[in-house]
């Protein structure tokens, strides 16, 4: 999920920088005020994208369906990643997972 996190991010990243490089009224680069790289490659945006897809489709039991439940988990928890975390720790507890 962090992984995921991560390159969603960069997927910002990558929106800002577009929308800061196309717009007229803001010439002062965004590398002035981050330290991320302003304008990211072609293959730097399809590699994001292709490693995003490869998480959200992963067929594994534990990798994938694991990401879907914890995503699902972090939508109801208003993308929280304490309180997705303190769900799955409760769960965690349960007689079914104690367990594990």
């Amino acid at each position: 999920m962090l992984g995921y996190m991560w390159l969603e991010c960069q997927t910002y990243v990558f929106d800002t920088a577009t929308i800061a490089s196309s717009s007229s009224s803001s010439r002062t680069p965004l590398s002035t005020t981050t330290s991320k790289k302003v304008d990211p490659s072609d293959f730097e945006k399809r590699l994001v994208n292709f490693c995003k897809h490869q998480i959200e489709t992963d067929e594994s039991p534990f990798f994938g369906d694991g990401f879907r439940k914890v995503n699902k988990m972090m939508a109801s928890n208003n993308h929280s990643l304490k309180d997705t975390l303190k769900e799955i720790i409760s769960i965690s507890k349960t007689p079914q997972y104690s367990k594990l």
